[in-house]
């Protein structure tokens, strides 16, 4: 047995288990409440809805340094909306925060 043996040669019990913290709770609908649209992208500027499977209640802008960019924005339950962007071209990554406290982000581009 060398350093990097935890198991004695030729033991072959527990072979095809594993041990993990799975949270069996976690369904498709779940993950389908996790998910982020960001439309239109990538837009010139103008109107961007966020849109999103739970209730949203913040909505972020950084820049590629991860500096955050004041937006106004206009939360209606599950989608929210940032009326008039006007940021110079590049690419920014928007964060929505839920009611849960989820926090999700997507890419957008603006050109």
């Amino acid at each position: 047995m060398n350093e990097y043996d935890t198991l004695p040669k030729n033991y072959w019990g527990g072979l095809g288990t594993h041990e993990c913290n799975c949270d069996p709770s976690f369904s498709i609908e779940d993950k389908a409440k996790l998910q982020l649209s960001v439309y239109p992208n990538p837009t010139t500027g103008g109107q961007i809805t966020i849109a999103t499977g739970e209730e949203i209640v913040a909505i972020l802008l950084y820049d590629v340094l991860g500096k955050a960019i004041m937006v106004e924005s206009i939360h209606d339950g599950q989608v929210a909306y940032i009326p008039n962007l006007r940021v110079p071209a590049g690419m920014y990554i928007v964060e929505a925060e839920t009611r849960s406290g989820d926090r999700l982000s997507k890419r957008l581009v603006v050109r």
